[in-house]
């Protein structure tokens, strides 16, 4: 049924796709033309007397359209014949598959996986359908859960993420997360709050409290603050705060960026401030205040460039605070003190002094919750013994939030 069904399909699909468009340019065609440039060789001798045909005989414009429509079907015939017989596909799957050529494809792919494969082949299949995006992949990456390596069941989880979900794949996610510690139960946690599993709060919860998996504790996090769990948030707000792991920093961030608030926005600022963090853990922990202040998209871009080109990052952060600054004298000294800073001829403390007397300026703005909270922030930093060894790239991020228009702020929710 499957076949004759989708060999109908290609059928039909080939003379709607290829009929106008072929009865319409067919008359068209110098046929007189192509006589003259093969006249006189062997070729010309044998389609001349045919070809001059179809401007004295009309009807032979319909010979030569259903000669090429022939020559096309024949060339997907191979193509249907690849198709593995299935009772269990319904109509509507099949029409699609003349709509979808990745489906093809992944028919295509998954019949020529024959037998039980070794670890690495399951990956390598694993890897080439996650590359085609069809969703017909997904009993291959049910069935290679059922690994025993953790290698292999990780890969069939992040690419089971990549296409919609069944209720066969949201159950066969539950049940990897069920599995708990040092298993794939982290990945599968990502994707419950990625997909909105809400069925996943209870474990999650189990996780939050009792793991001592810190890679599993925390993508419960996120993944409880993405479910929008709000009987959990005290416990993560707690973790963050007294945590010095750096994983459970990083999602701890990400998941007050989702809850939002502004005792967040405090304890994000704070946590900046604990001595022996990484660059690269302070800076996920910027990129969080500046979505809960709603500039994270400029923040990020900031970030990015300064990375590789600081020079061009402080420019960038320089048009920025031009454009979304409001009071007009702010905009004269904005650029300014961002250059000499960067060029070592401000210190941190001038910074700081600077920046809290801009954000008390711009209180009557919008965003004065935010800048009431950032000078509250900054004052701390004064207090600090030593606020030199404060990193350049994090006190420029707090630039925007003391000068710039707040008009997306989440910090209220």
């Amino acid at each position: 049924m499957t076949l004759s069904v989708f060999a109908g399909v290609l059928a039909g699909l080939v003379t709607i796709v290829i009929s106008g468009g072929l009865l319409k340019y067919l008359p068209m065609i110098p046929y007189q033309e192509i006589c003259n440039a093969l006249e006189g060789s062997r070729l010309g001798d044998l389609l001349i007397p045919y070809i001059a045909g179809f401007e004295t005989e009309p009807l032979r414009i319909y010979q030569l359209y259903f000669a090429i429509t022939l020559i096309i079907l024949l060339l997907l015939f191979p193509v249907v014949c690849l198709l593995q017989r299935s009772s269990r596909w319904n109509v509507r799957d099949v029409l699609g598959l003349a709509l979808a050529p990745r489906d093809v494809k992944a028919l295509y792919e998954l019949n020529r996986m024959n037998g039980v494969p070794s670890s690495e082949e399951e990956v390598r299949n694993i890897e080439k359908m996650d590359s085609i995006h069809s969703h017909l992949s997904e009993k291959l990456y049910l069935n290679s859960l059922h690994s025993p390596k953790l290698a292999v069941r990780t890969h069939a989880l992040m690419a089971l993420n990549n296409i919609p979900l069944s209720d066969a794949g949201r159950t066969a996610v539950m049940s990897e997360l069920k599995k708990g510690e040092y298993s794939a139960a982290n990945l599968a946690a990502q994707i419950c709050g990625h997909r909105q599993i809400q069925e996943a709060v209870p474990v999650l919860r189990e996780f939050l409290v009792h793991a001592t998996d810190y890679y599993l504790t925390s993508s419960a996090m996120l993944a409880l603050a993405q479910l929008k769990d709000k009987e959990s948030y005290p416990q993560i707000e707690k973790i963050f705060e007294e945590s010095e792991n750096p994983r459970l920093i990083l999602y701890g961030a990400g998941a007050l960026a989702e809850i939002g608030g502004k005792e967040n926005f405090m304890r994000l600022l704070r946590k900046t401030l604990m001595h022996g963090m990484s660059a690269e853990t302070r800076l996920e922990i910027l990129c969080a205040i500046a979505e809960l202040s709603g500039c994270g998209d400029d923040i990020y871009k900031f970030a990015r460039l300064y990375t590789d080109h600081a020079h061009y990052a402080v420019q960038f952060l320089s048009e920025l605070c031009m454009r979304d600054i409001w009071n007009a004298e702010l905009k004269k000294t904005a650029s300014s003190f961002i250059a000499e800073f960067e060029q070592n001829r401000l210190s941190c403390q001038e910074l700081i002094l600077w920046m809290r007397s801009c954000a008390a300026e711009n209180q009557a703005e919008e965003g004065s919750e935010i800048r009431h909270l950032l000078i509250a922030f900054l004052n701390e930093l004064l207090e600090e013994k030593d606020t030199e060894i404060l990193p350049k790239r994090m006190l420029l991020t707090l630039v925007p939030l003391a000068l710039c228009r707040l008009e997306h702020s989440r910090i209220r929710e």
